[in-house]
């Protein structure tokens, strides 16, 4: 990660602990986290799981295709949006997966 990013980095994973979203772990996975500056000079903070992905099972479901998504639909009166903030941090993992989803900082 290049230097420039280090205040950013503390920043943002300051906020994920604060949150209670993220806790220091011990496990033998750690991907790197990435940072990657925003056209509107944010930053966006993501982690590196191409290795995890690289031994991780295929799901055998595949997904809908969306036609048949809109057909489903058909007929129906009631729609809803939702666009949740930071949306994976909605989603509680497994305690296995936890392990796996691991990642790595200078602190």
């Amino acid at each position: 990660m290049r230097r420039t990013f280090k205040g950013e980095e503390d920043a943002h994973l300051d906020k994920m602990l604060e949150a209670g979203v993220v806790h220091p772990s011990v496990s033998e996975w750690a991907s790197p986290p990435v940072l990657v500056r925003k056209r509107d000079g944010s930053v966006r903070w993501c982690v590196d799981y191409r290795a995890l992905n690289k031994i991780t099972w295929k799901d055998v479901f595949p997904m809908p295709r969306i036609e048949d998504c809109l057909d489903a639909l058909d007929g129906d009166l009631w729609f809803s949006k939702l666009d949740a903030n930071s949306a994976y941090w909605q989603l509680r993992l497994d305690e296995e997966s936890k392990l796996k989803t691991a990642f790595c900082t200078r602190r």
